[in-house]
């Protein structure tokens, strides 16, 4: 009995432990079937056209658990750019006066904007409708806009223009002398204001003190000094005023040279001229002397100078060039217009006799190549030491005189200034042509053949270069008798150079 009753008890056990497994199967308290995602995504190809570019990007995602399908599309356009706008001339340097520039872009139908005032073009710059005329140094900058185009990429030209300039106003006198202090340009005059000084923008008269003409200028330790026909003849310009050097010369002083020493009480001017005396008369100095401008200055001749007027000077190291219209120097030596001083021993030589003897010519100019240590001379010599092609203008090298070509040649007193830069000579005056080639008083020897330096010299007959020099920059300056030099208008003074 008592096992019948056990066993009752266990299979009631059993089907209720059966029950409790069967109901605990189902999932969460909701005993529903399992859950199945599927999930599927399609993209569409890229298309692309010349005229824009299209991307489109769909996608599709489906669920098993409901009947909801969702699809995205996105769709990009990337314009085409328009053509970057060409220039007609290329930039560069141009030796002219104004140069036309046009602009054409390969994109049909675009419009172009451009400037040059250096600030990046954009559509309310200068919209382009014809030839741009350029008169000064500019660069271009440009691009080209078209509806349904992104705008070009900037083009740029930059066009660097040289050519003849006046320097202010000019003068209403002939410019016979020429100076440059690296900051300032000094020009010396025939008539008044005599002398004066441009800064780049203005001149400034420096006639105060000079009561007539200047006829040589020259700098020596940042003073500017004159000579001419005035009162004492010659004089330095010291802290604003004209200052005399001792009583000055007796006669005018035609050409000044100076020259730095190896310490400073060694610096001196050199000068040259019609005068015969210095310091009120109590130095004889035939034509040429030295002021040396120790505490105190003091003056001295050189031995007995020469025996008519000294036109012109250049220097190499001790050996001091003295040329002009003489026939003798220290009163025994037969030099014929030319000869060299040793300011270390002080001693006079001649030159291969010099360039020429007779009473109506003389030498203007002289010019030394340090390089290639040969003198150059030119002035009125035709035909000079009776060898042909020795016109107007001789080289020294090796202890003879030799032609330059085949000379120059003009109506009278044909060079009046010389200078070099790097191996090439430049020489001015009333030229009409060196070797055949026409020159516009100007002409250029680069130790082979005479060219012409400048597309246009001065424009007139009768026009005459008394003065030249370099600035800092490579421009060149000239001053002389004219009134328009390559078309352009300049009173008796002009530069070549970048037009700025």
């Amino acid at each position: 009995m008592m096992r019948d009753k056990y066993y009752i008890i266990s299979l009631v056990s059993v089907m209720i432990l059966g029950l409790t497994l069967i109901f605990g199967c189902g999932s969460g308290g909701g005993g529903g079937a399992p859950t199945t995602t599927t999930t599927s995504t399609t993209a569409a190809p890229t298309t692309s056209t010349t005229a824009a570019s299209t991307t489109t990007v769909a996608s599709t995602t489906s669920t098993t658990a409901g009947p909801t399908t969702s699809t995205t599309s996105t769709t990009s356009t990337t314009l085409p750019t328009a053509s970057e706008p060409t220039f007609s001339a290329a930039g560069g340097t141009y030796e002219t006066n104004a140069i036309l520039v046009t602009l054409e872009c390969a994109t049909g139908g675009a419009d172009i904007y451009y400037t040059t005032n250096g600030s990046t073009p954009d559509t309310g710059s200068i919209p382009y409708t014809g030839p741009i005329s350029l008169e000064v140094s500019r660069t271009i900058r440009a691009i080209a806009v078209k509806s349904g185009y992104n705008n070009s990429t900037v083009a740029a030209a930059t066009y660097d223009l040289y050519w003849w300039q006046p320097v202010g106003s000019g003068f209403g006198s002939i410019v016979m002398a020429l100076e440059h202090d690296g900051t300032y340009l000094y020009a010396g005059c025939l008539n008044s204001p005599y002398a004066a000084k441009w800064d780049g923008s203005d001149w400034t008269s420096l006639e105060t003190g000079l009561d007539n003409s200047v006829s040589a200028l020259a700098m020596l330790d940042g003073d500017l000094f004159a000579g001419g026909s005035f009162t004492g003849k010659v004089t330095r310009y010291v802290s604003g005023a004209w200052s005399t050097m001792g009583s000055g010369c007796n006669n005018a002083v035609r050409v000044l040279l100076g020259r730095e020493g190896t310490f400073p009480a060694d610096d001196c001017m050199y000068l040259g001229g019609d005068f015969t005396s210095v310091s009120g008369s109590s130095v004889p100095a035939n034509h040429v002397a030295k002021y040396t401008l120790s505490s105190p200055s003091y003056w001295t001749s050189f031995e007995a100078g020469v025996d008519g007027a000294a036109y012109a000077l250049c220097r190499n190291g001790d050996d001091v060039y003295v040329a002009g219209k003489f026939t003798l120097a220290d009163n025994s030596i037969t030099c014929n217009n030319i000869a060299k001083w040793n300011d270390l021993y002080l001693t006079w030589e001649a030159l291969d006799g010099g360039i020429t003897s007779l009473s109506d010519e003389c030498i203007y100019a002289l010019a030394y190549d340090g390089t290639s240590n040969i003198l150059y001379a030119g002035g009125f010599f035709p035909l000079g030491k009776s060898i042909s092609g020795m016109d107007h203008v001789a080289q020294y090298s090796s202890g003879t005189w030799q032609v330059m070509g085949s000379g120059i040649s003009g109506p009278s007193n044909p060079v009046r200034a010389m200078l070099i830069k790097g191996s090439d000579v430049y020489v001015f005056g009333d030229l009409y042509s060196a070797s055949g080639v026409t020159v516009e008083r100007m002409a250029k020897w680069d130790g082979s053949s005479w060219t012409k330096p400048f597309p246009q010299g001065t424009d007139d007959a009768g026009d005459t270069i008394y003065a030249a020099v370099f600035g800092p920059d490579g421009s060149l300056y000239i001053g002389g008798y004219f009134s328009s030099v390559g078309g352009v208008s300049c009173n008796s003074i002009a530069k070549w150079g970048r037009k700025e």
